[in-house]
């Protein structure tokens, strides 16, 4: 109350790069299969698989040994898919599940709407991403993993489907990519700086001055902490400790 928050609106996010269950791992030699991930109750979602099914999939077939498409489904969507190289998993609890079978995951959107926390879950577990503009929009330096067009992601899936030292070689980098970009120290500040703007202006209304709160790490990153894992943990960068924890008991 000291601080003019109320609890239903003290909300954390546990940034996608810094969840335990996708740990990062190298791809299966000998399979060849791509993931879609994403809800199909979601417009751009579904003209991205009808792409994928009718403008990609004629070329990849015989590249490919299973097209996953994981995420929730209509039952009266995608129904005809036939003899097709394609399985509709829907929903999947435990993810990690389907990554381990996965090689290369395979985003044809057509519509951007901001960071995709889906390829940086790809990214966070090891598997190669390639897609649209925009599917990468909000994710900067990608260009290596963009196809301009429907014959370069056909080229781009065929090359990594068929080499696994490609396969290696983009899941290194997009484990960099995530350390550089999105690593602890980069997304403490940031979150950081947005709980105090957000503080300040609660703070206009009476209260404590945002200067004065005490501060303390969100408990997701806490544990990582206690877990050992994580790495370049800066002790000088914490939070409000009224932010993570009202929602969290």
């Amino acid at each position: 109350n000291q601080y003019n928050l109320e609890k239903k609106k003290v909300l954390t996010y546990k940034p996608p790069a810094y969840d335990l269950n996708y740990k990062f791992n190298l791809r299966p030699k000998h399979s060849r299969n791509i993931l879609f991930l994403g809800s199909l109750y979601f417009q751009p979602n579904v003209k991205a698989v009808g792409s994928l099914m009718k403008q990609l999939y004629p070329d990849l077939k015989k590249f490919v040994d299973k097209i996953y498409i994981v995420g929730d489904k209509p039952p009266t969507l995608f129904n005809e898919t036939g003899r097709l190289k394609i399985r509709f998993w829907g929903r999947v609890k435990n993810l990690s599940v389907i990554f381990k079978k996965i090689n290369l995951a395979l985003f044809p959107i057509e519509e951007g709407s901001g960071i995709r926390t889906k390829i940086l879950i790809c990214f966070r577990a090891g598997i190669p991403v390639i897609g649209t503009k925009a599917a990468f929009q909000g994710l900067r330096g990608c260009g290596r993993l963009i196809g301009k067009n429907d014959k370069e992601l056909i080229k781009k899936a065929k090359r990594i489907l068929t080499d696994w030292k490609a396969q290696k070689t983009i899941a290194l980098w997009q484990k960099k990519y995530i350390s550089k970009n999105f690593g602890v120290n980069q997304t403490k500040t940031q979150l950081r700086d947005i709980y105090l703007r957000v503080n300040k202006k609660n703070c206009k209304k009476g209260g404590a001055n945002s200067s004065d709160l005490p501060f303390r790490e969100p408990l997701w990153l806490e544990e990582y902490r206690n877990e050992n894992k994580i790495e370049e943990i800066s002790t000088n960068i914490q939070f409000p400790m009224i932010i993570g924890h009202q929602h969290e008991k």
